[in-house]
């Protein structure tokens, strides 16, 4: 499946929310289990995670080439979901963090991106307008 630019960008926006809640909860635990050492290493996670976004949703040069941050992407995402376990083993029961769920859907179709709808429109307009022009001619 490719995914456009616009898709990709909500998925980085999706997952920068779970990190963020988690980033608040973490720093906020006062879990002898949520150690000195657990927290630097998550620090070190966030702080990589907010350079990938930063140059990601930050660069139109970035964007261009979509396709090539969907693998960084998906370990991140990967990362995540073992970070999130990792701290649900040690305070079990207490996490609630938001799905990780790119909202890219148009009224409720999940295949169905904006994106994709603009340009179908885009496109049917443009045949419409061409089949005018041809028959007035």
């Amino acid at each position: 499946m490719v995914l456009s630019p616009g898709e990709i960008a909500s998925r980085v926006r999706a997952l920068d929310t779970g990190i963020q809640s988690l980033d608040h909860q973490i720093s906020s635990s006062s879990e002898k289990k949520v150690n000195e050492s657990f927290r630097e290493a998550w620090k070190g996670f966030v702080s990589r995670w907010q350079i990938e976004r930063d140059n990601w949703l930050g660069s139109a040069w970035s964007r261009l080439f979509a396709t090539q941050f969907v693998s960084r992407f998906d370990d991140f995402r990967s990362a995540y979901q073992n970070w999130l376990s990792d701290f649900q083993r040690r305070i079990p029961g207490t996490v609630a963090v938001p799905l990780v769920t790119p909202q890219s859907s148009f009224f409720g179709l999940p295949e169905l991106s904006m994106q994709t709808v603009l340009i179908l429109t885009g496109l049917a307009v443009g045949f419409f307008i061409y089949n005018q022009r041809k028959k007035n001619k």
